[in-house]
């Protein structure tokens, strides 16, 4: 019964969306078609972005950007060659003819100075990289007390067997005495190392460590950076999260509590269909209420932790979300995301074990009865966490 209201449900979004009167062509997929411009010489006018030093690693602030000729609209993954150690790549989707431009995010750390050329795709255009020498080591000291950090801000979800991302950061307060070059490793522990490094200027500056490992297992974890103070780090269980289930969100600007039925629904989908997870409860605040709020999102492999953008038609077997508003209760009338705008509404996971899901969310939902978009529902503050 549960495969029956999953399935249900995301068919009645594309139902009530073809109302709209919006038509695909037959045939068409959700992969976009392009040329680079300059393709095979020299990208047009490109637009670099960030620092470029041997031994630095790049970051979010290192990209390139090119324009691209659009001659049919959809999703792409673009990856450059590899060089010097770094390497860029990008995706997202078209959605309009024409020229367009895309962003390629640099990864890796420079190995040694020089121009390095850079070619996207297997018949892109070119683009070239010039990685300044090394600057003379900084010297500097952490600020700390009897070897411990002083105030380390320690930022994003830390549970034991999950991942750690870009927004698991620790920051530390550092003194510099002659500007330069950086870079730090802390010892490793729970399976995690965290590093940073960068350039610093005289006076009193910041570090950022991050890490992408993951740790094995939960409890509290101290870390030291070279030649710095310690911070200690603690990984909640792996079936973490809040423990308390609940599904809430602002319609309209009121807030509204959904815990009544409160599930969260993992089904291993059919042949051909992405995996997905369904969080769904009706009104708790109304003794008796029949409304009835769906959050539903899906990925091509597995549901993880990250944001999932409005699924449209072109991206209905994509990554992505599919919310659900019924005001009389399910399957009656109900506002859902656009079907044919990726910006109305954004899930993001925060949390996802073998136990638990939990997540914001926000954006708009349209009357999906109308023979417009002008009926809507605004929807802010939402947020789940729900167990298994």
């Amino acid at each position: 019964m549960k495969t029956k209201f999953v399935y249900l449900f995301i068919l009645s979004v594309i139902l009530f969306s073809c109302q709209k009167e919006f038509s695909l062509e037959a045939g068409v997929t959700n992969t976009a078609e392009f040329t680079f411009d300059g393709a095979p010489a020299a990208c047009t006018q490109p637009t670099i972005n960030g620092a470029y030093m041997e031994g630095i690693a790049l970051s979010a602030a290192n990209t390139v950007t090119i324009a691209v000729t659009v001659t049919k609209v959809g999703s792409y993954n673009i990856v450059t060659n590899a060089t010097g150690g770094i390497s860029f790549n990008g995706t997202g989707t078209f959605t309009a003819l024409g020229t367009q431009t895309i962003v390629l995010t640099g990864s890796g750390k420079p190995v040694a100075s020089g121009a390095y050329n850079f070619t996207p795709g297997t018949t892109g255009c070119s683009f070239t990289i010039t990685v300044a020498a090394a600057a003379p080591p900084a010297t500097f000291t952490y600020t700390s007390v009897s070897g411990v950090c002083t105030a380390p801000l320690i930022n994003g979800t830390y549970t034991a067997g999950t991942a750690l991302t870009s927004t698991n950061t620790v920051t530390l307060g550092v003194n510099v005495t002659a500007g330069g070059s950086y870079s730090v490793n802390t010892n490793p522990a729970n399976g995690v190392t965290f590093s940073a490094s960068g350039l610093l200027a005289a006076g009193a500056q910041i570090i950022i460590l991050t890490s992408t490992n993951t740790p094995t297992a939960a409890g509290t974890f101290n870390y030291t950076p070279s030649g710095g103070c310690s911070f200690p780090v603690t990984y909640a269980p792996a079936g973490g999260g809040t423990g308390t289930n609940f599904l809430k969100c602002k319609i309209d600007g009121v807030l509204t509590n959904f815990n009544t039925g409160l599930q969260a629904i993992n089904i291993p989908p059919p042949a051909g269909f992405p995996s997905n997870i369904s969080i769904q409860g009706k009104i708790s605040d109304i003794a008796g209420g029949v409304q009835e709020l769906w959050v539903a999102v899906q990925d091509p492999t597995s549901v993880n932790t990250g944001a999932y953008p409005n699924v449209t038609f072109g991206t209905i077997l994509d990554r992505g979300c599919i919310v659900g508003y019924y005001p009389t209760g399910f399957p009656n009338i109900y506002f859902g995301g656009s079907a044919i705008s990726s910006n109305t509404f954004t899930v993001n996971i925060t949390l996802r074990t073998a136990t638990r899901i939990e997540g914001n969310f926000a954006g708009t939902l349209y009357d999906q009865n109308g023979s417009s978009l002008t009926v809507k529902k605004i929807i802010d503050s939402g947020s789940f966490s729900v167990g298994f």
